[in-house]
């Protein structure tokens, strides 16, 4: 990048002012200034001003003032007090090439900006060289308070083709910086919880969400080093500005504005839900006895039907509730002859096969009758002892496992209640969930019964064996995430009570940044706030400088206590039952018909024959009935109660107190 040196010799005219008067004073003045340069350092050389004064009566009608002044009695900085150093992509940019004004603005939790305007040399300009190449930019005071201003990297620049000018906007490349440099220090800003905010892009987005949970402002000062400020104003100051040291004229006077009501926030209604998933296992016991099974005579004189231990196992497990454990069945009768009132009843629990084969003589030839037919005589094939088959009772374990959904819902109120004092109660909502992730379809849908799992707390309930399992998987992620709902709602109150605002003007002052508390004394106020917003302008055309420095200070009337660190209990929720009834008795039928007696089969346990006495007319007719045997095993209903979603309403209600920063106002 070449330095464009002007002629020796060449002129510049300044057309200064145009004064017209009615009478006795100054009509016109014309002032020309003529600046020479030498070729090496550029400074100021020779300066003609010429004035010209015109009046109409009692005066000089034109006054013709010429003189020449040694440049090198004054620099640039001994006559304005400053000196720019603007360096990109480590080249400093020549004096003679920046035109106008030099412009820094730092804004808290925001980019900070540069714009500045050169003249470069004549010729090729290869403006897209300019993107993305390091700026800094440094202020030289006399009085010693020099420093860096500002660093960061260009944009590509505008270009003003009439005035061959290119205009820059440059930024401090904050979220580039951030992604790079600030995840170390990420835990420590604020608290951030996907739950709360879903997941983040990268560290900036991530930065943004936190810094909604605390008065923290994340800035880089002017020499790119990342800073870490509370938003509100320390007790004392680290800079005193009194009335002699701001500016005091048209536009620039120091100004205070104090936040109106319609932006003020003193409640916050947090609505907040936590879902997850209660896990329950029902245990039930089953007992099934015959009614004959401690009387031996009544079972052999009636001929009641046994049923086979298969049909029972196959009739509990029709029920759908898996088994914990084996049936356990009562033997039947054992086998042999048995005294019933003097008369001997047999009963065997063998079963023989055979088939009726024709009876043979002696001799070998087919044994007839007395009517010549065929005599024919049974013949055993084979005898099985059947009675490990059948039983009089059964008693057996059946389980259940289901989920419901459980929501814990809560409000939670946070309030300054200085401010509400003040100004009424001014509230927001806000909203927030979280919920336990958990796919219960294992657990509902399960074959065979299984144990209790590792690692976690049961809860008994009735029946005995029965329990249930809280599925608060991301309890952790609960609690959390209500803190920071909790400290959001803090950072919101507290934000909008700091929204007061000084401002007032100095000359530029390269010590102050974003980081710093400032006590303003004016003639007409007081007060001590934290630097907000800082703008540097500095213009090489008029050799002036000055910054612009914004206060913000919190305000609150009366006093409070801040009660805000504790998460609100949790409401609880414990059944007494999970059954509608609870009884395990299974019944027995016999000997009556169930399509008459039980129309809506509601019928449960073994329904089967027996021998039945009929009078029919003067006599009686007795018979063993024949209608289908069955053994039906019904499942308890459970208690809709812990079936269906429910909701568990908690909260709690919280106190903030607004810190109250020094102001005073002066008529």
């Amino acid at each position: 990048m070449a330095i464009n040196h002007r002629p020796l010799n060449s002129t510049q005219i300044n057309s200064a002012y145009l004064l017209f008067g009615t009478g006795g004073g100054i009509l016109i003045t014309l002032e020309q200034e003529v600046q020479g340069y030498e070729t090496t350092d550029n400074l100021l050389l020779i300066t003609l001003e010429q004035e010209v004064i015109s009046t109409l009566q009692n005066g000089n009608l034109i006054t013709l003032v010429q003189f020449v002044k040694d440049a090198t009695q004054k620099t640039f900085i001994e006559r304005n007090g400053w000196y720019p150093i603007l360096i990109i992509d480590g080249y400093r940019i020549p004096d003679d090439q920046i035109h106008g004004q030099l412009k820094v603005t730092r804004t808290e939790n925001d980019s900070a900006q540069l714009t500045f305007t050169l003249i470069p040399p004549l010729g090729v300009q290869d403006v897209e060289a300019y993107e993305g190449k390091n700026v800094t930019l440094d202020v030289y005071r006399l009085d010693g308070n020099s420093r860096r201003v500002y660093t960061g990297v260009v944009n590509i620049p505008a270009i003003d083709l009439i005035n061959k000018k290119l205009m820059f906007t440059c930024n401090d490349n904050r979220r580039e910086q951030l992604n790079n440099q600030f995840a170390p220090f990420l835990p420590f800003v604020g608290y951030y919880t996907e739950e709360a905010f879903g997941k983040p892009t990268d560290i900036a987005d991530e930065l943004d969400k936190r810094l909604q949970t605390t008065p923290t402002s994340v800035d880089f000062d002017a020499y790119g080093f990342v800073t870490i400020t509370p938003m509100l104003a320390k007790a004392s100051a680290d800079y005193t500005f009194n009335s002699d040291d701001v500016y005091r004229d048209d536009g620039r006077d120091p100004v205070i504005e104090l936040t109106p009501r319609s932006r003020i926030v003193n409640t916050i209604n947090i609505k907040a839900t936590y879902q997850f998933q209660r896990l329950y296992h029902k245990s039930i016991g089953y007992i099934w006895d015959a009614p004959y099974r401690n009387d031996t005579c009544d079972f052999l004189n009636w001929g009641y039907s046994v049923p086979q231990r298969l049909m029972i196992k196959q009739a509990a497990d029709a029920a759908g509730w898996p088994l914990d454990g084996d049936i356990e069945f009562t033997p039947v009768l054992a086998s042999g002859f048995y005294n019933c009132n003097g008369a001997t009843r047999a009963w065997s629990t063998s079963q023989i096969s055979g088939s009726n084969v024709a009876d043979t003589n002696a001799d070998g030839t087919n044994k007839l009758d007395a009517a010549g037919n065929q005599v024919y005589k049974s013949v055993v094939s084979s005898i099985n002892d059947v009675g490990s088959t059948l039983c009089f009772g059964a008693s057996w374990t059946a389980t259940k496992r289901w989920s419901q959904n459980i929501t814990e819902s809560y409000v939670m109120t946070v309030n300054a209640p200085q401010s509400a004092a003040q100004y009424g109660e001014i509230s927001q909502d806000d909203t927030m969930g979280v919920q336990s992730e958990y796919d219960s379809s294992a657990w509902e849908n399960y074959q065979e019964f299984r144990g209790i799992p590792n690692n976690v707390t049961t809860y008994p309930i009735a029946p005995a064996g029965s329990y249930w399992i809280d599925m608060d998987t991301n309890i952790s992620g609960w609690y959390l995430t209500v803190g920071l709902a909790l400290s959001k709602a803090q950072t919101t109150i507290i934000k909008a009570h700091r929204d007061n605002r000084a401002r007032f003007y100095c000359p530029i002052d390269p010590r102050l940044d974003l980081v710093h508390t400032i006590q303003l004394n004016d003639t007409r106020f007081s007060c001590i706030g934290k630097v907000r917003q800082l703008t540097h302008t500095m213009d090489v055309t008029t050799g002036e400088a000055f910054t612009q420095c914004e206060l913000a200070f919190s305000r609150s009337s009366g006093s409070a206590t801040t009660d805000v660190n504790h998460i609100p209990p949790r409401p609880s929720f414990i059944p007494a039952t999970l059954l509608d009834n609870t009884s395990t008795i299974l019944d027995s039928h016999y000997g009556i018909d169930p399509a008459v007696n039980d129309p809506q089969n509601k019928w449960t346990g073994h329904i089967g024959n027996k021998y039945v006495t009929i009078q029919a007319g003067n006599t009686t007719n007795t018979y063993k009935t024949q209608f289908s045997e069955s053994f039906v095993v019904d499942a308890p209903a459970v208690l809709e109660a812990v079936r269906s979603n429910t909701e568990l309403v908690g909260g709690d209600s919280y106190e903030l107190a607004i810190q109250n920063d020094p102001l005073t106002i002066i008529f």
